[in-house]
């Protein structure tokens, strides 16, 4: 059993912290002591708050931890150093990190949290939960239409990713990955930037989305809007960026992380630029004020100085401020219209 331990963190920013931990007698005694403070406060905690916290260090295993970690941002001015030093009956012992961390450390992160008032070891704004529910109905002919829904679910206590499609009760596709530290990761980053969330109006959302957020101080927040561009804040393609790059070893998702899905419409102020093409490679930007126009539409654009109308498909759709254009506004052509039903080819009718 541990008898003694000195956590210690050092940034160049915000210097030196360490708390010592010590263990006699059944009570626990810790002290802190901070690069910015001359105080060394010392507190004795009762029998049984000493046993719970004893309880809780042996479940960890500290003892089988690594002698180092190392993080991919190790080199980093803001990186964060620590070590943990402690000594047991039998011998003594180091353990050092430099932006990298065991797979456990939320766990002793917040044990720490709970032992030490004096500091927030933990961020009450983390993130311990957050979900994903996506929904949208798909016609079938003949049939009432049915609902798809996607369910994107990350949780730092359990450590896990869990995504979910469904297509009515008796047909689901489910992944699910137990990797601590990914987990970590990704909450880590939607702690620090995710964007702020509103609710929007549903009543002819064709996609919707509820998010939810659990926080280590308690805060549950729960909002819904339609899973548009114009609904979601500026900066969420960076969360599905994040999403994509950290689990998409998982599976196929669907509508939740598809770009044609949630970054499709136009904010005030902006101009339509479709890019199309005739050969399936080459793109030429064009203009349109038709908003039902969407990737993989046939239209018809007028092509060549003569502006002789020609077939072309829509592969992307992009919106732009004036100053943001990527061709002059006034020398690029407009989309005459979509393409009829006879004018689009046998294979892709």
């Amino acid at each position: 059993m541990i008898k003694e331990m000195t956590l210690t963190f050092l940034n160049e920013q915000e210097g030196a912290l360490d708390v010592h931990v010590r263990m006699a007698h059944g009570l626990l005694t810790y002290r802190i002591r901070s690069t910015f403070s001359d105080d060394e406060d010392i507190v004795t905690l009762d029998p049984a708050d000493s046993e719970t916290f004893i309880n809780r260090l042996e479940l960890l295993n500290i003892e089988g931890w690594d002698n180092l970690y190392i993080g991919p941002g190790y080199d980093e001015p803001d990186a964060e150093m620590w070590s943990l030093s402690y000594e047991t009956e039998w011998d003594s012992r180091e353990i050092r990190g430099m932006d990298g961390y065991p797979s456990n450390w939320d766990s002793f992160m917040d044990m720490m949290d709970d032992l030490v008032v004096e500091i927030d070891f933990v961020n009450p704004d983390r993130i311990e939960h957050f979900e994903m529910n996506y929904t949208r109905f798909v016609p079938i002919e003949g049939e009432e239409d049915k609902r798809y829904e996607e369910i994107f679910t990350a949780d730092r206590a359990m450590g896990v990713v869990m995504y979910q499609k469904l297509m009515d009760p008796g047909c689901t596709t489910s992944f699910q990955i137990d990797n601590k530290a990914i987990v970590r990761r990704f909450l880590d980053f939607l702690t620090e930037d995710l964007p702020v969330l509103y609710d929007g109006n549903l009543d002819e959302a064709e996609r919707t989305v509820e998010i939810i957020t659990e926080r280590r101080d308690g805060l549950r927040d729960v909002v819904a809007m339609p899973y548009t561009r114009t609904a979601l804040p500026e900066a969420w393609p960076e969360v599905i960026r994040l999403i994509h790059h950290l689990f998409e070893f998982m599976g196929p998702f669907g509508d939740l992380i598809n770009h044609f899905a949630y970054d499709m419409g136009r904010r005030p102020g902006e101009y339509i630029y479709p890019s199309v093409s005739f050969d399936g490679e080459s793109t030429y930007w064009y203009r349109t004020e038709d908003e039902s126009i969407e990737a993989g539409m046939y239209v018809i654009v007028p092509v060549g100085p003569e502006n002789i109308p020609a077939l072309g498909r829509v592969l992307d759709i992009s919106y732009f401020l004036p100053e943001n254009v990527p061709y002059p506004l006034d020398e690029t052509k407009i989309i005459m219209r979509p393409a009829l039903p006879e004018e689009i080819p046998d294979d892709d009718a």
